[in-house]
C-alpha cells in the first residue's frame, strides 16, 4: 500500500514541475508572440545558467557570458529589438532598441515610475531630477 507520504512527495513534485517548469515555456511562448527573441540554450529550471557556465568555463575572455550568448546567437550585427534570457524561472527582457527605450522613459512614463522598486532604484541614482515631477 502506497503511504499518504509517498503520495504526498509526488503531488508537490508535481507541482514544482508545473509551476517552475512548464510555466517557463509559457511565459517565454507568450514573449516570443509579442517579437522578444531569445538566446538559445534554456534548461528548465536553472535557466541560462549552464550555458553561461560553460562560456565562463572556455576560451578566457573579459566579456560577460550574456554579450558572448547575444553574439554567437544573434551576430554582431543588428540586434533584435528585445532580447530574453532566463534568471532561474524568470524571464529578463532586455531592450535594444533606443526609441522603444525613449517610449518607455519618456513617453509612458507616467506608468513606468509608479512602482516603488523602480522609484527607489531611479531616485537613488538621479536625485530629485525632472524625471519624479
Amino acid at each position: 500500500m502506497i503511504s499518504y507520504l509517498a503520495i504526498l512527495a509526488f503531488i508537490l513534485v508535481a507541482y514544482f514541475i508545473y509551476t517552475k517548469g512548464i510555466r517557463m515555456f509559457i511565459k517565454k511562448r507568450y514573449y516570443e508572440s509579442q517579437g522578444a527573441r531569445f538566446i538559445r540554450g534554456e534548461v528548465p529550471v536553472l535557466g541560462h545558467l549552464l550555458r553561461f557556465k560553460q562560456i565562463l568555463e572556455g576560451a578566457p575572455t573579459n566579456d560577460h557570458p550574456w554579450h558572448t550568448s547575444v553574439v554567437e546567437d544573434f551576430g554582431t550585427g543588428k540586434l533584435p529589438k528585445v532580447i530574453g534570457m532566463f534568471n532561474s524561472f524568470e524571464p529578463c527582457l532586455f531592450v535594444t532598441d533606443p526609441k522603444m527605450i525613449n517610449e518607455m522613459y519618456v513617453s509612458k512614463n507616467k506608468f513606468f515610475d509608479k512602482h516603488d522598486g523602480v522609484y527607489n532604484a531611479l531616485y537613488t541614482l538621479m536625485g530629485d531630477t525632472m524625471l519624479f515631477q
